[in-house]
């Protein structure tokens, strides 16, 4: 059986989309044959808030956890040094370590892909290194670094060290690829591969019976961060104030939902109701109690991340309005497969028209409930994923 060794920093029993997302890949590679060994910290966010031992057995896979800060991630000094003490463990460990087993390396934290091709490089082992957001691009987009800043130029090169020293990278689609390529030489080019987000198809299923409300809610599950349209479904909750029949739920964390619940507040969004994560276990209850699924990403954000969320929402078959610009992977997703409405960020008159149309015809949000479900089952599962996954791992040296 191959041996390979994972790293990333948020792992089950993770409440946050990106540990969960790890874990059913993880999983799913796992029982294709291939034996994994997972890096990772203290999850930052679990049902009961408690510490989980330094080695643990999880559906065969040996979770492994490093010694890291906790700071409270909402706050940016707390969350870099978590990000530091995690990579400088990681590094350890990693020259510490006699294994010569691949490794599968993920842009979580930002410069773990960078640790990693030193740990590739001085022990000699093959890497794959996947590119989930891409930075310093990301930063850069959300103002909290200049594309002149000294450390955006040393990020850069020590990404390209990163990009020659793997094996292969991995990208989450066309408009990840039509960024990152033209960074490349072109020697590099060959080593692109476009892998998209999965959804689990097999936990998170369509409801088996349809509501006999007349109430809709909309869903919004996931990261409520930088990356994300949040004030165009804010506005338009406010502006949808007076139609007692629609209800809005926020159901994450990030660094948009102090201001959400300010707004809220401020605005006496009545239908509005802000929740907490909530275990894996209960998201496919969660998923399938929405009428209707809501994405959004700003337009800074094309090509430097792909919402993971989408995938759920196609698994548990719910119609989806997407804040999204017009040329990005999810809306692109949306268009070809028919399975939801796309607004252009900001353009709150052109939501609230949407969630009316949508609204006001059943058969339509059943007809691109169904179209999700199929497109997830046909393109986007994570036994899919897993399997070109494990073809890089194992054949694609």
């Amino acid at each position: 059986m191959t041996s390979v060794l994972i790293l990333c920093q948020l792992f089950y029993p993770e409440l946050v989309s990106t540990g969960q997302t790890m874990t059913e890949l993880a999983e799913a590679l796992q029982a294709q044959g291939l034996q994994l060994t997972v890096w990772c910290a203290q999850p930052t966010l679990t049902e009961h808030h408690t510490r989980y031992p330094k080695r643990l057995i999880h559906h065969g896979i040996l979770i492994q956890r490093v010694w890291s800060t906790q700071f409270p991630k909402k706050n940016f000094w707390g969350k870099l040094l978590n990000h530091l003490s995690f990579g400088l463990s990681i590094l350890i460990k990693g020259l510490l370590s006699r294994d010569k087993s691949p490794i599968l390396v993920f842009t979580n934290p930002p410069f773990l892909g960078i640790l990693a091709a030193w740990i590739s490089k001085l022990k000699n082992r093959k890497m794959v290194y996947v590119v989930f957001d891409l930075y310093p691009d990301t930063a850069i987009a959300c103002d909290l670094l200049s594309d002149q800043h000294w450390l955006s130029r040393l990020w850069r090169r020590a990404n390209l060290i990163c990009y020659r020293q793997a094996t292969h990278i991995v990208v989450l689609g066309r408009c990840m690829r039509a960024k990152l390529q033209p960074q490349l030489p072109p020697e590099l080019h060959d080593k692109l591969h476009e892998i998209t987000v999965w959804g689990d198809d097999t936990n998170i299923t369509p409801s088996s019976s349809s509501s006999s409300s007349s109430s809709l809610t909309l869903l919004y599950a996931g990261n409520l961060g930088r990356f994300h349209d949040v004030e165009t479904f804010a506005e338009a909750a406010r502006a949808l104030q007076g139609h007692p029949h629609l209800h809005w739920r926020f159901v994450g964390d990030g660094y948009k939902k102090a201001w959400l619940s300010r707004f809220i507040t401020t605005h006496a969004l009545t239908q509005v109701s802000l929740e907490p994560f909530v275990p894996r276990p209960q998201l496919r209850a969660l998923l399938t109690s929405a009428d209707i699924g809501l994405v959004s990403l700003l337009p800074s954000q094309v090509g430097l991340s792909v919402p993971s969320k989408t995938f759920g929402l196609m698994a548990a078959g719910l119609p989806m309005i997407g804040v999204l610009p017009p040329d990005c992977e999810i809306a692109h997703i949306l268009r070809t497969y028919n399975c939801g409405l796309v607004v252009e960020p900001g353009n709150t008159d052109a939501l609230v028209e949407a969630i009316h149309t949508l609204a006001n015809d059943p058969e339509l949000r059943l007809t691109l409930g169904k179209n999700a479900r199929k497109a997830l089952e046909d393109h986007y599962t994570v036994r899919q994923a897993a399997e070109k996954y494990k073809e890089l791992l194992l054949n694609g040296w």
